[in-house]
């Protein structure tokens, strides 16, 4: 039996990561894109990169309106795991 204390190894969170995806593809593909999409955005907002790409955003746009950024910036992360339709 496993500890649960002890944290998971780097093959079992590989088997894990490579066990959610192949789940994946048996639900609608808008669906799953839209899910991830959304966890994208909220996990998005808190990175580094989400500071740089507002910052630039405003330097290149003067005139946009901070919504009109936070606008632009969800639908990057929104659309950052999206896949083409095959």
């Amino acid at each position: 039996m496993r500890d649960a204390a002890k944290p998971l190894g780097a093959a079992a969170v590989g088997a894990l990561t490579v066990g959610l995806l192949r789940a994946a593809r048996y639900f609608d593909p808008t669906k799953t894109a839209d899910l991830f999409g959304r966890l994208s955005r909220l996990i998005g907002s808190k990175l580094r990169e989400d500071k740089i790409g507002r910052d630039n955003l405003k330097a290149a746009f003067p005139e946009k309106t901070p919504e009109e950024i936070e606008a632009i910036l969800a639908g990057v992360w929104d659309n950052a795991v999206r896949w083409a339709p095959q």
